[in-house]
């Protein structure tokens, strides 16, 4: 692979994807959401994108986004994956809109033959036009079959009587039930209507595709309207079904490519599948229209010539899990830091008498779930210290301060004091430090929960020496 190959495939890699992510916590059983946290607060530029993801049981699989909450991070999808996306799963948003959510709205616009007038759809126009027919708007007409010659023969004689040119050449004859109310073959279709008889309601109409039948229901729509109906027809609909269920075998070679794997390998042994998708042509995707795509002349994505194939071939199903498994290598080994810390105590007074004084307890809280700690070590803090002996003060041999994993843990040593430490003036006023151990207590401090400190055995040459306005607390690094 050359220099050239390895930064166009970063190039286009960094084109295609629109935000990196992590889930932090388990989604939806179904597979049907994930939960970032990373996303809370985030503006939504996520609608109408793709989620790839790149590891766990559902790796590779994609789903089109609905909706986002920048309350919890929580992103919701058209469907769900294979199985739930759980926390530490690597997920990529794609710079390309589903054709899931796309088929979706598509199929929401144009509802069901069941749609009463007055809604928004395009079925619940034709059934407006439908009633507008009966005050004689000369648009359309409504009719129950009453006859069945053959495939170009139907006799509807409540249409009789409006003269024998009246609907020929005119109207078509569009199938809108049976005679059961269900969408029955060949529902949908619509056909010229060639001759009428008025006298008796007989069409003659270009052949069906299966026979009517009788009680079977049909509209006569004005040329104007048919214009109209044939736009069931360019995006594939047959029918009250979902549009969805209509992406049959039959039209599998547009979209074999056009899914979790295939959108990374668009080369030119595919552009067959590419060929008729056009900026106009969406509804009337047919051979005829073949080489659109050599018409798409904006920057980056809409100049794909043959020359920069190559590019193309590097985001191919043999180049892509290795990059995958070179950012699953290297997130193991990124370490993340977090401080937490101890409310406040007032003072720790260390005497002439040795003994343990109990310091503020540390919580821990907010690791990611399934946090690997690397290192944890322990800090203690003070802003000032004085002598109340009336003499040279220092603290009188080795000591710890130590820690334990709530009571009635064992004590750890956390940070090593030693012999005359703090050493101070008689009746000396001194500003405070921060006092960091070198001891790793991950064994110890192994996630989140509440951890005690103490100072072990504390011990001073004269009677007093007072640390004022204490915090204890652990900084912790870790990995995900």
């Amino acid at each position: 692979m050359t220099t050239a190959y390895a930064l166009s495939r970063t190039e286009l890699i960094r084109t295609l994807t629109a935000y990196n992510g992590i889930a932090t916590a388990d989604g939806a059983l179904d597979g049907s959401t994930i939960i970032d946290v990373a996303l809370i607060g985030r503006n939504d530029f996520l609608g109408n994108k793709a989620v790839l993801i790149m590891s766990g049981d559902a790796m590779y699989e994609d789903r089109g986004i609905t909706a986002f909450d920048p309350v919890t991070g929580t992103i919701t999808l058209q469907s769900g994956f294979s199985s739930q996306v759980t926390a530490g799963t690597l997920y990529r948003v794609i710079n390309i809109s589903s054709i899931e959510v796309d088929v979706a709205n598509i199929d929401t616009k144009i509802g069901a033959n069941t749609d009463a007038a007055g809604t928004s759809t395009l079925f619940a126009y034709l059934a407006n036009a439908v009633a507008l027919s009966t005050e004689q708007q000369g648009l359309v007409f409504r009719a129950t079959v009453t006859g069945v010659t053959n495939i170009t023969n139907f006799q509807a004689s409540g249409l009789a009587g409006y003269g024998d040119a009246f609907f020929a050449g005119n109207y078509r004859v569009f199938v809108v039930r049976d005679a059961g109310g269900a969408g029955a073959a060949p529902h949908g279709e619509m056909q010229p209507c060639t001759a009428y008889v008025s006298a008796t309601g007989n069409f003659t109409h270009v052949a069906f595709t299966v026979s009517l039948a009788v009680n079977d229901e049909v509209l006569l729509l004005h040329e104007r309207l048919g214009e109209i109906a044939d736009t069931l027809e360019y995006v594939g609909y047959e029918g009250a079904t979902s549009l969805a269920n209509k992406l049959t075998a039959a039209r599998a070679g547009y979209l074999n490519n056009i899914n979790q794997v295939g959108l990374l390998q668009v080369t030119a042994a595919r552009a067959g599948y590419l060929d008729n998708i056009h900026q106009v042509g969406l509804l009337q995707v047919t051979a005829a229209r073949a080489g659109y795509l050599d018409n798409i002349n904006q920057v980056g994505l809409l100049q794909v010539t043959a020359a920069r194939a190559g590019n193309l071939d590097e985001l191919g199903a043999a180049n892509i899990p290795a990059d995958i498994d070179e950012l699953k290598a290297s997130k193991g080994r990124v370490l993340c830091s977090l401080d937490f810390w101890s409310v406040p105590q007032v003072s720790v007074t260390v005497t002439d008498a040795a003994g343990d004084k109990a310091l503020p307890d540390v919580t821990v809280a907010g690791l990611p779930a399934g946090a690997t700690i690397a290192r944890a070590i322990a800090m203690f803090k003070f802003r000032m210290l004085e002598e109340t002996s009336s003499g040279v003060n220092k603290l009188d041999g080795a000591q710890e301060i130590q820690v334990r994993d709530n009571a009635p843990g064992a004590w750890a040593d956390a940070i090593n004091f030693v012999d005359d430490l703090f050493t101070l003036a008689a009746d000396a006023r001194e500003g405070g430090d921060a006092i960091i151990g070198a001891i790793n207590v991950s064994a110890t401090v192994d996630g989140n929960g509440t951890y005690n400190f103490q100072w072990d055995e504390a011990l001073a040459d004269g009677d007093g020496i007072i640390f004022n306005d204490v915090q204890v607390g652990l900084r912790i690094w870790y990995s995900v």
